[in-house]
């Protein structure tokens, strides 16, 4: 969930800076932080250091995510370009698919084995990188970068990182380490609604060069787009975290069984996410 937390956070901001230092630069950047933050969790102590590496990781997962979809909308003709993002799409689900099986079968071979599941991101992200150095056209971007630096409205990112984790922070106390009336529950919740409430008002009326543009969001299409994506993401999150706990827990069903138990949902997401863009 941190993991997820701060890679959502964080696509705010990598599409401005690369507009500032151009999409393959700034793409070996966040490849280079998921490699880093991918080794400290394999190499984590505690719990702690557990969760503060896999927030980090996701620092950096946020931008492999916004800058591969910016790299399709730029070299991609608008009549291809359902047919390149369904094929990432396919992608993502299978990983979705498959990952929480190997997953399973690592962890279970011994007490310190779960630390192979972060060593597995290591030489892929060193292939990744490989494949972008040498295959990926470098496009020039012209302005002064100190000018465009200034205009990323970092403080509206860093209301948007500190809302969003307070509130997790919340639901993830409430009903479980706190009751949901206990004090810790309730201002977390309080407080990181509030944040994530200013936030909305920062990007409407309080900065020039806002994260998420409000006016947008007048556009019937962007408001389908918005709820279909909400959605999705709920489904995800079911889907990777609730299910297979669930299947262990209740049916006390293997690690690899309850991955298994995943891949006809991610089979079929995989076929009908690659379906339309053939179709047309």
């Amino acid at each position: 969930m941190e993991n997820d937390s701060t890679s959502t956070c964080f696509q705010l901001l990598y599409g401005r800076l690369s507009d500032v230092w151009s999409r393959k630069l700034v793409l070996f950047v966040g490849l280079a932080i998921f490699f880093i933050g991918s080794l400290a969790a394999s190499l984590a102590q505690t719990a702690t250091q557990l969760i503060v590496f896999r927030a980090f990781t996701g620092v950096g997962g946020g931008g492999l995510v916004t800058i591969a979809q910016m790299i399709v909308s730029d070299i991609v003709p608008l009549r291809e370009r359902g047919k390149y993002q369904g094929i990432l799409g396919s992608v993502v689900a299978i990983a979705n698919g498959i990952g929480p099986v190997i997953g399973g079968a690592l962890a279970s071979i011994g007490p310190d084995s779960w630390r192979w599941i972060f060593r597995l991101n290591l030489p892929l992200t060193v292939i990744c990188t490989a494949c972008v150095f040498f295959f990926m056209p470098l496009r020039k971007v012209t302005g002064d970068w100190k000018l465009k630096l200034k205009a990323i409205d970092f403080f509206g990112a860093g209301m948007a990182l500190g809302g969003t984790a307070v509130f997790l922070l919340g639901l993830m106390w409430g009903g479980g380490e706190y009751s949901w009336k206990s004090t810790q529950a309730i201002v977390t919740l309080v407080v990181g609604l509030l944040v994530c409430i200013g936030f909305v008002i920062w990007q409407w009326k309080g900065t020039k060069y806002p994260l998420i543009p409000m006016h947008i969001l007048k556009s019937k299409i962007v408001k389908g787009a918005c709820l279909t994506m909400f959605i999705n993401g709920w489904n995800f999150l079911m889907q990777m975290y609730y299910i297979p706990t669930f299947y262990q827990l209740v049916f006390e069903y293997s690690t690899v069984k309850a991955g298994a138990m995943l891949l006809p949902i991610t089979l079929m997401q995989s076929a009908f996410i690659s379906l339309p863009p053939c179709i047309d």
